[in-house]
């Protein structure tokens, strides 16, 4: 699937003057594909009440931020990056980033 090739993504969609609608098709596709694979994102444990008496409300505030995750689906990061130009063979490529963990392999 081209929406995958490092090098091409959505563009050569685009370029191949695909209408938008195949080519939301195409990513819908993917999209449900993922669903069978990705991994479930793991929160971060949420640190316990502070052990300090006295705790301001700003600190609190900021402490609050700290603690929420984001969650990022790495599909929808995927698509939305830009191509990966050095990647001349896309086997290797992928090979390359399922040797590095990549969420996406």
């Amino acid at each position: 699937m081209w929406v995958l090739h490092p090098t091409k993504k959505t563009s050569y969609f685009v370029k191949a003057g695909w209408p938008q609608e195949w080519i939301t098709m195409a990513e819908d596709i993917l999209r449900m594909e993922w669903q069978h694979y990705k991994l479930v994102p793991v929160c971060p444990p949420t640190p316990g009440p502070s052990t300090s008496k006295t705790t301001h409300a700003s600190s609190k505030y900021f402490e609050d931020m700290n603690n929420k995750s984001i969650e990022v689906d790495t599909l929808e990061e995927w698509l939305s990056s830009v191509p990966v130009t050095t990647a001349a063979d896309p086997i290797s490529w992928w090979s390359a980033m399922e040797a590095t963990g990549h969420p996406v392999t």
